[in-house]
């Protein structure tokens, strides 16, 4: 689920969490990352309700990349990056238990690379 404003319906989704899923609106990358919860985050950021490596791995790989590229509307020669056009459309893949331990355990090491 993606939240767009600071409000009520964010802070009751994130209460559960550690930290949050955050994304540039604008960028000339896809880069997610986690933040706190507690942390204030700009008005120029997206955030996600979710703290799991899994969905982090889904986001943050060249099929997801591809979709944003044919989906997402620019500014100037960035990427704009809007859950409504391409996050809520975005049909994530079905993985079947026995390989989402595997999956997350891939993502979780690759995450300190990503944050280079």
């Amino acid at each position: 689920m993606a939240v767009l404003r600071p409000r009520k319906e964010l802070y009751n989704a994130i209460s559960e969490l550690d930290q949050v899923m955050v994304i540039a609106q604008v960028s000339k990358t896809l880069a997610f990352t986690f933040v706190p919860k507690s942390q204030v985050i700009s008005m120029m950021c997206i955030v996600l309700t979710f703290d799991d490596y899994l969905t982090f791995g889904l986001l943050q790989n060249s099929i997801h990349q591809s979709w944003v590229q044919k989906y997402a509307s620019a500014l100037k020669s960035d990427t704009r990056y809007t859950p409504s056009d391409v996050f809520e459309t975005f049909p994530l893949p079905i993985i079947a238990d026995t390989a989402k331990s595997n999956f997350e355990i891939l993502a979780k090491s690759y995450f300190p690379y990503a944050k280079k």
